[in-house]
């Protein structure tokens, strides 16, 4: 049976070209069966807070898409139970995504105003345990974990093949719960196939946590890094050289302001790509020599950070020494 044709109370329906229902408004209480159990879609009138969506959204086959929740409620997840006011899924019926508050912000209702309603919540994964408050978490259809956003300005601490870092905004896995990606908290000396450089992306949205500046295969190794600092010199078989560095433009927005367009290294099949935003190339490894200097001229080498102890972060559990 379609869902839509179960939900009573409905006030405004949004449909497609085609007249599919794509989503729709209540004003009586319901309950929705889904994976996560019986849940109570949104139903009374809007306040300062509530955003203006669809309480319940639908696939083009009826499928259920998204709820946004009457009241937080603590779901059941793959990685355990948390609390949650939206909820997407996939069209099997599998969780997608779930924010644990999913409030408007405006000039009546802040950013800290959604923060102070959004719990902290603990984490045993394969990069580590921690404790945060989060944006979202997203998951395979398979029920993996695919990826924790972070709450703005919150800050863990993570294991990675080239140690143990601080991260941001959010980070990654693949579907075997091998570490993908991370978005570093501060600029960070790391190990990389071309030499030492220091990752970090200035200009980083951070909204999900999908997709980080340095990234990794399952293996571990390296697959791309972000600098929004350093210099890269190619040396070529024919001994000459090319630079690429980040950029500096104008603001769009101030004048007599600059932003900085970060440098993007990827590497895969013996090859590295490097993008600027302006100029990009791509070498192969084996043939060319590679130099990494810091904005002042010096080698990132020489710059390179001690590595982290436990106590650098009070949300870490690597060792399991906090509870």
């Amino acid at each position: 049976m379609n869902l839509f044709s179960t939900l009573h109370g409905v006030t405004s329906v949004t449909t497609a070209q085609d007249g599919t229902v794509q989503g729709c408004m209540l004003c009586e209480p319901n309950e929705v069966d889904t994976v996560c159990g019986r849940l109570v879609p949104k139903w009374q009138e809007e306040n300062v807070r509530r955003k203006h969506i669809p309480s319940v959204s639908f696939f083009p086959d009826g499928a259920l898409r998204s709820l946004y929740l009457e009241d937080q409620a603590m779901v059941p997840t793959p990685i355990g139970t948390y609390p949650a006011e939206f909820l997407t899924f996939y069209p099997s019926g599998a969780l997608c995504r779930m924010f644990p508050v999913n409030g408007k912000l405006s000039g009546y209702w802040s950013q800290e105003d959604e923060a102070a309603l959004c719990p902290e919540l603990s984490f045993r994964l394969h990069c580590g345990a921690f404790r945060a408050k989060i944006i979202s978490l997203h998951f395979y259809e398979s029920g993996a974990l695919r990826s924790i956003a972070f709450w703005p300005g919150e800050s863990v601490v993570v294991r990675t093949n080239v140690g143990v870092l601080p991260a941001r905004g959010g980070v990654s896995f693949y579907e075997d719960g091998a570490l993908e990606s991370v978005e570093p908290a501060h600029p960070l000396a790391v190990e990389t196939p071309v030499g030492v450089l220091t990752a970090f992306d200035c200009a980083a949205l951070t909204l999900h946590g999908d997709e980080n500046s340095l990234a990794f295969y399952p293996d571990g190794e390296m697959r791309a890094i972000t600098t929004s600092s350093d210099q890269v010199e190619v040396i070529l078989p024919d001994h000459t050289c090319t630079a690429y560095a980040p950029v500096q433009m104008p603001d769009p927005l101030l004048d007599d302001r600059t932003i900085t367009i970060p440098l993007r290294l990827s590497f895969q099949d013996g090859k590295i790509a490097l993008d600027n935003g302006q100029e990009s190339g791509t070498y192969p490894m084996a043939e060319c020599c590679f130099r990494t200097l810091t904005r002042s001229g010096e080698s990132a080498a020489a710059l390179r950070e001690s590595p982290m102890t436990c106590g650098d972060c009070s949300s870490c559990n690597l060792c399991d020494g906090g509870k």
